[in-house]
């Protein structure tokens, strides 16, 4: 059977056979992936596919421009859990997002209340998105509050 051939993804793409596992040729499909380290998929499922294996590219397609970067905090910072009052950011996280204002602007958005969210991140120099973004805080204790529409 003939089978178009897809982009390569990262620097080290290949595909892993499904043969025998259930879903047939659809599952085949599916399970194309990046290789990497059985530490780098235990820590990162997409590990492969990290933007820091494009970083140069990135890089300089940003050169002489504003970057900000809005994270998630379920599910990208933090574990999905079944408690979502002990959803907590690994220290390594942590460490990270204390860093990565040094090099752009940096907020976590999420749906809960922009003060459990500072509350749960405690990070200065972040943005913080509360209420999918209805409620934002800046670095700087600025402090922009969207109004719902009345309705009519």
């Amino acid at each position: 059977r003939a089978r178009a051939a897809g982009p390569r993804r990262g620097p080290a793409s290949a595909t892993r056979s499904t043969r025998g596992r259930p879903g047939g040729a659809a599952g085949e499909r599916r399970a194309r992936t990046t290789m990497c380290s059985a530490e780098e998929r235990r820590l990162h499922p997409c590990a492969g596919n990290s933007a820091l294996h494009h970083f140069g590219e990135i890089s300089r397609s940003l050169e002489g421009r504003l970057l900000l970067l809005l994270l998630d905090y379920d599910g990208t910072l933090a574990p999905i859990v079944n408690d979502p009052s002990k959803a907590f950011m690994p220290d390594a996280t942590r460490h990270v997002l204390e860093e990565l204002p040094k090099y752009c602007t940096t907020g976590v958005i999420t749906g809960r209340s922009v003060e459990k969210i500072t509350a749960f991140v405690g990070v200065d120099n972040l943005i913080y998105a509360g209420s999918h973004g209805f409620d934002i805080v800046g670095p700087d204790s600025s402090h922009i509050r969207h109004q719902v529409a009345a309705e009519h």
